[in-house]
């Protein structure tokens, strides 16, 4: 066990406030008695189960990354996605459903490994305006950043990248988010917590900001 966590326990904590994906699933694994909000999680994955959880994460919805899309570029019409079915299945078939309701049309190309790159973006050459990253570790690495953005340049397809980083390196734009508001943000779960409420009646929520 942790020893911070063991801490915790021992010292009848009231609250535990994890930052990322492992300290978030060390706390859920060891100190089941507590109430925990997490913050900088990607997905709300390892709090759905969880009856004393809440917290922040940092994925956006897709219809939120759709509508922004529409707004910054009005006139594209054909979105394409690359996708590992194991990672992004059911955001994709969420984001079919938000592109429809925007007017959107959804194109999704799944890739099983990094190797099946080339052929998915060799497809997407004649049928896609905009190419959009979520986030997808199959997809979306070291190794494949190169040959995504050089894709997006050559047949003159704006990519919209997952952060800053992607924004320096070649991508169109990025949606990010405001990481202070973030804090006020789980601070505010806090404190609801420790005012009665039950963390696992608050659900996850996404940044404002």
């Amino acid at each position: 066990a942790s020893p911070a966590l063991r801490r915790a326990s021992q010292n009848q904590a009231r609250l535990v406030f994890t930052l990322g994906s492992l300290a978030t699933q060390a706390a859920l694994k060891e100190t089941p008695e507590l109430s925990i909000v997490a913050g900088m999680i990607l997905t709300g994955e390892d709090l759905a189960k969880a009856p004393n959880a809440t917290g922040v994460i940092l994925e956006f919805p897709a219809e939120t990354e759709l509508k922004w899309l529409t707004r910054l570029l009005p006139e594209e019409k054909r979105i394409a996605v690359l996708f590992n079915s194991g990672e992004n299945q059911s955001r994709i078939e969420a984001a079919t459903r938000a592109a429809k309701s925007l007017g959107l049309t959804l194109e999704p190309r799944k890739l099983e490994s990094p190797r099946d790159l080339p052929s998915a973006l060799e497809s997407l050459a004649s049928q896609a305006d905009v190419l959009w990253g979520i986030a997808d570790p199959v997809v979306l690495n070291p190794q494949t950043a190169q040959p995504i953005l050089l894709f997006s340049l050559r047949n003159r397809i704006p990519f919209v990248g997952l952060s800053l980083t992607w924004v320096k390196a070649g991508a169109l734009y990025a949606l990010d988010r405001d990481y202070d508001d973030i804090g006020m943000q789980c601070g505010e779960l806090a404190l609801r917590i420790l005012q009665g409420k039950p963390a696992g009646t608050l659900p996850p929520t996404v940044p404002r900001k």
